[in-house]
């Protein structure tokens, strides 16, 4: 069974396994990604943030899922965040 320990830990009771998640916003980085019309580096950072995040209570980043959310989806620009920024 999979206990939830702290901040995105989780640990397998029956196996003595433990595995950890992190997710992030980008917060006012958007603001800044619109007004310069680059919108590559936003993926980047993203996953930068959750492996540091990650990293920060010592276990290993193994895997990472994306999750673009955004109120009118603009297709070029969520090109640019995912495909192109994370070297999909």
């Amino acid at each position: 069974m999979l206990v939830p320990v702290l901040s995105g830990i989780m640990e397998d009771t029956g196996k003595r396994m433990t595995g950890d998640g992190s997710t992030n916003g980008i917060g006012t980085k958007l603001k800044v990604a619109t007004a310069m019309g680059q919108f590559r580096s936003i993926g980047t950072d993203l996953l930068a943030l959750c492996a540091n995040d990650i990293a920060a209570r010592g276990a290993e980043p193994l895997m990472f899922s994306s999750h673009h959310s955004c109120c009118q989806l603009d297709a070029q620009q969520a090109l640019e965040v995912g495909l192109r920024g994370l070297g999909v």
